[in-house]
């Protein structure tokens, strides 16, 4: 059975993971300006409290987001198996665990480096098992994208490309509007009857796979 990543997955998750940088960029700036005025801190020292601090918020709304999503989800319907990418996951949970460890263990015993450390690299860690264990699925009240719900009022629009992906278009913020989910060929013609179904009117087709990250 496949479970590949396909190359219309592999383009979208770029495209949205670069515009998701530029969120991210001018959030981090914009919170470090905020704290450097308000606390007369130099830019690094401002920086690195702005990262602390959209990292910590980062992380509790994926997890609580994740929570919601799941209790809101209902009852799976067909179930697509685990990420593509899912060893990925793990490895890079086990990196920052590591890492996170050994920053901890080195420091000054009731450091804030030492606390930080650990936290970081635990939580971190924990964050990438969850992308991990994450699994493709069809439910009541929508798609579960393997860590979120896409419930079916959020697809404005959706079209099957030739590779085996599902793409969609969503009421989402800009340049993060579009998902792309590779469903394996033994579970496609289940997942089409479902989506169909549910969003109705909203099919674009047959397309094929775009040729460019931006």
């Amino acid at each position: 059975m496949s479970n590949s990543m396909t190359r219309t997955a592999t383009i979208v998750g770029r495209r949205n993971y670069h515009n998701l940088k530029i969120y991210v960029v001018v959030i981090w700036g914009t919170i470090a300006a905020a704290v450097s005025t308000i606390f007369d801190l130099s830019a690094a020292d401002a920086l690195g409290i702005a990262f602390a601090a959209l990292l910590v918020a980062s992380l509790l709304y994926s997890f609580i987001s994740l929570l919601r999503g799941y209790s809101a989800s209902g009852q799976v319907l067909l179930d697509c198996r685990l990420h593509p990418r899912h060893r990925l996951f793990f490895q890079q949970a086990l990196i920052f665990l590591v890492v996170g460890l050994a920053v901890g263990g080195t420091a000054q015993s009731g450091s804030i480096v030492r606390v930080g450390g650990f936290s970081f690299g635990i939580l971190v860690a924990i964050y990438f098992v969850t992308l991990a264990t994450g699994r493709l699925q069809v439910r009541t009240k929508g798609i579960w994208r393997y860590w979120g719900l896409l419930k079916w009022e959020s697809i404005e629009s959706y079209r099957w490309v030739s590779d085996g992906t599902l793409l969609v278009k969503t009421n989402g913020f800009w340049g993060l509007s579009e998902g792309a989910f590779p469903v394996p060929p033994e579970n496609k013609s289940e997942f089409v009857e479902f989506v169909e179904k549910q969003c109705q009117f909203k099919s674009e087709g047959q397309g094929s796979a775009p040729s460019n990250l931006m």
